[in-house]
């Protein structure tokens, strides 16, 4: 195929939907008279009553909290249809459009058929076919050249959410981590999402499902804010929970500055300013301590709250502070040594002096004392003292919510409870996104609304048992080249130009890509293009042409997830493992990633670090006492497909496994965590207390408002989990392109109609859409849908207008902090 314009061999759109017998929801879509929905329906209903089709076990594992089990149904070799496979509890059965339409992902015009390299231009698409032994002999010389060359740090390693598989996925306790150290490659990290990891495991520590109840918990709530999320978009399989909470008699709120389909199913909504999130928890705080409404034997036992903070230094007063010397503790497995007890002290009343928190009968929440001449405050009074900072009033200014509707939202939150504040990640798409987070996490621990049956705060979100009870030994093999490296995606440009990350020396040469299209989701794409320019080689592996790999130097076709078996363990809203069946064989010449890296490794001479067959790999990483106990074992999963990993029922506990071992909204100086280190400079004052800051760019006081008056906001499509199922013709004639949501007052004022062609710009880049008038989107406002290839847009690229500033200590790329402005074409 050399020299050819096309990586699809002659499949055609046309002779897709003429061989390819697609999958699906019949019912739903029989009738509808357009060409890939048709050939759905039709395949669907004669699939259905095919006695003699082979039901393989499946899992949709996209980035979208799903994890649907499926059936997939194959006939004569070929996967024909999709459908619903039942979980142990029916509550949690599911299925929706994306994974009904997995036949016209596998059997795509877009796939990916064998390894390719480029022959003209990047990102001309004109390639070479080649072959697998090609493909790895290049990569591996690539490899060992420029290590030899330029160091330990000249070829890395990046991956996405594209597939959260433990065998041949980017699962967090997966192969790919085994491979990554076995092959020493420093990694560029996404830097997506962060904001509110960051937020939760400092504030209310770690757990197997998050921080959040079981999703069914939701029906044990009386009201339910969602704030921050648009589980009817984005976690449908969740949505159900509240609408059942809702026929059950539960309130529910919702807190955005669009007016969806999510929020026309609330019995209260709130328009906010966007951004302006952790100012109005701050005035519900202030709402609370004025009406008393603060759950103070919860404060006293759960949080932080008594204990005293030393003036001079922020320190925590602790009990060597009164010259008792600290004692050693247990040994710390990761460091083999024994760790140091050093109790904080609170003021107890009952003995009107400074003690140990664990040995306090009456420990005082508020107060200013002396202790030996050490002036400390408790942690409350700063607490009180911060909230202070936020009147009504000026809450009001900042939020645009009124001051009356601040205090009726405090008012059912804290008195028609149990209550449940439910968010999913729309609050980290702003430089200020931990700093809201902590302050509704500190709301709910205000008012002890937490770690209750219907009451909860934040994600439901199955942690898959990684660094709980599955053997994280298994991607730490013996005498592995480890590179500990992890440079932001946002740094990027920077780190090429000066040479350096974190002190360390970079002179990176190469990348390798895999699921992971990382043109269409970084923010500032002309910036990482401009990066991607400066690499000598790249390569993707992947199942589909997208516009990543269409901008790589070679390209490796990944198989399908029904193509090989595999374990789905996180990520998901339901608490199971799931089995993944091989269904069919690879297509054409592509190959599971676990065997792709066995072929790396084995050329490059690693395979003693990468050397378990992918039974093997399972065994070992199931190799704990508590897996064994909830029936996690190879064989158990393999035979029943479906295992509950969690306790049952779930709901997490009013414990919180933080350094202190309570939850916390006041973090001690030297224990700020930070997560991406360049050298910046660090205001620790805004990471200890509870506090809020505006947006960097999207902020109605920003100069640059002036000159770019719209914030871009993006949102989710029910039809993509971010840039995935793009491809798919069934979709594509419901989804038709990309549209650019504006209120109509301010289409009045740029002379836009409905159905205009409006160029969307700023300093970093353009797009070119048409144009939809919406009443649900604030004025000086824009929504565009994210996910669409560059392909797909009129001109230029959505991704290109926002910003990959990131927060001081949180290395998290803020989508939604764009300002722009637009003129119509």
């Amino acid at each position: 195929m050399s020299g050819t314009n096309s990586s699809q061999g002659g499949l055609t759109r046309r002779s897709f939907l003429k061989t390819t017998g697609a999958v699906a929801g019949a019912a739903a879509i029989a009738g509808v008279a357009t060409p890939a929905l048709t050939a759905l329906a039709e395949d669907a209903n004669s699939g259905s009553a095919n006695s003699g089709d082979e039901i393989f076990a499946g899992v949709c594992r996209g980035n979208c909290t799903g994890g649907c089990f499926l059936n997939v149904h194959v006939r004569d070799g070929k996967v024909v249809r999709t459908s619903m496979r039942e979980l142990p509890d029916p509550q949690y059965n599911r299925i929706c459009s994306k994974g009904l339409t997995h036949v016209q992902r596998i059997y795509n015009e877009h796939r990916i058929k064998y390894p390719m390299k480029r022959v003209g231009e990047r990102g001309a698409g004109e390639w070479e076919r080649i072959s697998w032994e090609e493909a790895i002999d290049t990569i591996v010389d690539k490899w060992k050249t420029y290590q030899e060359e330029y160091g330990e740090n000249a070829f890395a390693w990046t991956n996405g959410s594209g597939n959260y598989a433990t065998l041949s996925g980017i699962a967090p306790m997966g192969a790919w981590a085994r491979f990554q150290k076995a092959m020493g490659m420093p990694t560029i990290n996404t830097s997506l999402d962060l904001a509110w990891g960051y937020a939760a495991m400092t504030y209310l520590g770690n757990k197997e499902f998050g921080i959040a109840n079981e999703a069914t918990d939701l029906l044990n709530a009386k009201t339910i804010i969602c704030w921050g999320g648009n589980p009817v978009i984005s976690q449908i399989q969740t949505m159900h929970f509240i609408l059942e909470a809702k026929d059950r008699g539960a309130k529910y709120i919702v807190i955005d500055p669009v007016y969806s389909i999510n929020s026309s199913k609330a019995d209260m909504y709130v328009p906010i300013r966007s951004g302006s999130d952790g100012a109005l928890a701050f005035g519900m705080m202030n709402v609370v301590i004025r009406e008393g409404w603060q759950d103070e034997e919860f404060l006293k036992a759960k949080t932080v709250a008594p204990f005293l903070v030393k003036d001079s230094d922020g320190g925590y007063l602790r009990m060597s502070d009164l010259g008792v010397e600290p004692t050693e503790g247990p040994v710390n497995a990761a460091t083999g040594k024994a760790t140091v007890i050093d109790p904080i002290c609170v003021w107890d009343l009952d003995a009107d002096a400074p003690v140990s928190v664990d040995e306090a009968t009456n420990p005082a929440l508020e107060g200013k004392y002396d202790v030996d001449g050490i002036a400390v405050t408790s942690t409350y009074s700063m607490l009180l003292e911060r909230i202070e900072e936020y009147p009504l009033e000026k809450v009001e200014e900042l939020t645009t919510v009124p001051v009356e509707t601040i205090e009726e939202l405090t008012r059912i939150y804290t008195q028609e409870g149990p209550s449940s504040i439910y968010l999913y990640f729309g609050l980290d798409h702003y430089t200020n996104g931990h700093y809201s987070y902590r302050a509704q996490a500190t709301l709910a621990l205000l008012t002890g609304n937490i770690g209750k049956p219907g009451a909860s705060y934040g994600v439901g979100q199955n942690r898959g048992g990684g660094g709980f009870f599955l053997n994280a030994a298994v991607n730490s093999p013996a005498g592995a080249p480890a590179n500990a490296l992890s440079i932001p995606v946002p740094m990027m440009n920077r780190v090429l130009e000066e040479g350096e990350y974190g002190g360390k020396p970079v002179n990176m040469k190469g990348v390798y890509i895999t699921h992971y299209n990382l043109l269409n989701n970084m923010a500032d794409r002309n910036s990482v293009i401009e990066w991607m320019d400066k690499l000598e080689f790249i390569v993707v592996a992947d199942m589909n042409m997208n516009e990543t790999a269409q901008y790589a130097d070679m390209v490796l076709p990944a198989a399908h997830w029904f193509e090989t078996e595999d374990l789905f363990t996180i990520y998901q809203s339901h608490p199971y493992f799931l089995w993944q069946d091989k269904a069919i064989d690879p297509l054409f010449e592509s190959k599971p990633d676990f065997e792709i890296y066995q072929l790396i490794a084995e050329k490059a001479g690693r395979s003693e670090y990468f050397n378990l067959s992918p039974e093997e790999y399972l065994k070992e990483l199931l190799d704990s006492d508590v897996a064994r106990q909830r029936g996690l074992t190879y064989e158990n999963l393999k035979e029943k497909k479906a295992v509950r990993n969690l306790p049952e029922p779930y709901n997490v506990s009013d414990t919180f496994p933080t350094a202190v071992g309570r939850a916390q909204f006041y973090t001690e100086p030297n224990s700020v965590a930070i997560w991406w280190n360049n050298g910046q400079e660090i205001d620790k004052s805004k990471e200890t207390l509870v506090y809020w800051e505006p947006p960097h760019e999207a902020w109605y006081e920003n100069e640059l408002a002036k000159k770019y008056p719209f914030q871009m906001m993006s949102e989710h499509s029910k039809f993509r989990t971010h840039s995935q199922w793009w491809e798919v013709p069934a979709l594509l004639e419901i989804d038709v392109e990309p549209l650019l949501k504006i209120n109509p007052n301010d289409a009045v004022e740029y002379g836009v109609e409905e159905g205009d062609r409006v160029k969307v710009y700023n300093d970093r880049g353009s797009v070119v859409m048409t144009a939809t008038l919406n009443p649900g989107v604030m004025p000086g406002v824009l929504v565009a849908p994210k996910g669409w290839e560059k392909s797909q847009f009129i001109e230029g690229h959505f991704s290109s207008l926002s910003s990959k500033e990131m927060n001081q200590v949180c290395n998290n790329q803020p989508f939604n902090d764009a300002l722009v402005t637009i003129e119509k074409i």
